[in-house]
């Protein structure tokens, strides 16, 4: 009796060892599957070519605005509505991207309504006008293997000027450019309170606009 208890314990276990066996047998296909899926997707992301889109809804433009004769300042944000990066053999050798100039916010405290509402209206952006800005890259002078003096055409209110940008960066791995520079804006008409308009001297603001871009990839 005892005997027959034994191998019946020992037949239900052989049957249940060997339903796992068979269970992980089927499972690693699809796990070979997910694999060279995710390896075909990274060779993608590491062998770029031609135009590639970039991400949107990551893509970020920061701008700061500040007075010329005091501490005060205005920084905030600005989103893309469409850009591409152009790429031969993995590095950047081109690129143009778009601006939504309805999209322009302040991040210095909380939302302001009145600074926004002028920056759009005639003294300085004339958004209801001009809705989009724009920035294409026309040249590349590679400093080293990642970073890049960018010559490029910006154009803001209908008014395309030629711009140099001396520090911009790609990251290979997190797939980013970032660039920092600074524009006079009163080459782009915009001259409210500008130096020698303003009526009041503390009231001038300067005409710098610092500026920078953090441009993710489109890698999907």
């Amino acid at each position: 009796m005892q005997k027959a208890i034994i191998l019946s314990s020992i037949m239900v276990l052989a049957l249940i060892l060997n339903g796992c066996a068979q269970k992980n047998k089927d499972e690693k296909p699809n796990d070979l599957t997910a694999n060279n899926e995710l390896k075909s997707e990274q060779k993608a992301a590491n062998n770029l070519n031609g135009d590639m889109a970039i991400n949107l809804e990551r893509s970020v433009i920061s701008w700061k605005g500040s007075m010329l004769f005091n501490f005060g300042e205005h920084y905030g944000t600005l989103l893309l509505k469409q850009g591409e990066i152009t790429f031969a053999d993995n590095k950047i050798v081109g690129g143009n991207f778009t601006a939504d100039m309805n999209t322009i916010w302040n991040t210095d405290g909380d939302y302001n309504k009145n600074l926004i509402d002028h920056l759009k209206n005639e003294d300085f952006f004339e958004v209801s006008k001009f809705p989009e800005s724009s920035l294409e890259i026309t040249g590349i002078e590679y400093v080293d293997e990642t970073r890049m003096k960018l010559d490029a055409n910006l154009t803001i209110k209908n008014i395309k000027r030629p711009i140099e940008i001396f520090k911009a960066d790609y990251d290979r791995e997190a797939h980013t450019l970032t660039a920092k520079f600074k524009i006079d804006r009163s080459e782009w008409g915009i001259n409210y309170n500008a130096k020698g308009v303003a009526k009041v001297k503390n009231h001038a603001i300067s005409d710098a606009i610092a500026i920078e871009a953090i441009i993710y990839l489109d890698t999907k």
